[in-house]
């Protein structure tokens, strides 16, 4: 045998009887009873889709979800009461299964990211090992020669000489005056020059005596100052 269920217009009665007996009835519990193997079924306006069933056994069913706008959240039921309400954290994650081969590496490069910030500077390191003197390198080409230059310097000696009661025409006396270059120079031309005198002096003539000295000669016949001049290199 079917039975038909129609429930607003009992719970409309019900809550109006309620209402007139009893303020306190409003907190009570609205029943209905389903025939054994029958259900609590809940249609649409035209009474050709059910939208909710309660089945005599405890089965509850909605068809209309099938059809309804998906959600994110799971929907969980407590087991002694059977009330429904959101999952608890990890409800509906199932274990992790078996780790899959890795995939081949790509062979086309990705697209270069920006360049980050520059790091603070860290701290130098402690100096490594001297290493290995490594073996002479082979000799390279002679370069070619460059323009030659040659340093000169002067050394000048001076000499002074005073010929007492000596008139001429007597003989003069011959001097000689000699300027020495420094230590490792050799001389390579030189000058002679009378400064000062009287009494027919004269100059005999100047000549390289040493590789490293220039000599100048005079004739004194009363004084003379002069000196010999050194060119080294």
């Amino acid at each position: 045998m079917k039975y038909r269920f129609h429930s607003l217009p009992l719970i409309v009665a019900l809550g109006a009887v309620y209402a007139v007996h009893s303020p306190t009835a409003l907190a009570a519990d609205i029943s209905a009873t389903v025939p054994s193997g029958g259900g609590f079924v809940i249609k649409n306006s035209t009474g050709t889709q059910e939208r909710f069933r309660v089945q005599d056994s405890g089965e509850v069913r909605a068809p209309g979800l099938l059809g309804a706008t998906p959600n994110n959240n799971l929907t969980c039921f407590d087991g002694p009461t059977g009330r429904l309400g959101p999952c608890a954290g990890g409800i509906g994650t199932g274990a992790t299964g078996a780790t899959g081969a890795t995939g081949a590496d790509s062979v086309v490069a990705g697209p270069q990211g920006p360049q980050g910030i520059q790091g603070v500077q860290g701290v130098a390191g402690p100096t490594g090992a001297i290493g290995a003197t490594g073996a002479t390198g082979a000799t390279g080409a002679t370069g070619a020669s460059g323009a030659g230059t040659v340093t000169l310097t002067t050394t000048t000696a001076l000499g002074s000489w005073l010929l007492v009661n000596h008139t001429p025409p007597d003989d003069p006396a011959d001097v000689q005056l000699t300027a020495t270059c420094a230590a490792g120079k050799t001389v390579v031309s030189g000058g002679c020059r009378i400064t000062a005198g009287r009494g027919g002096s004269y100059f005999e003539g100047g000549y390289p005596s040493a590789p490293n000295q220039w000599t100048c000669q005079y004739s004194v016949f009363n004084d003379l100052s002069a000196e010999a001049s050194a060119i080294c290199q």
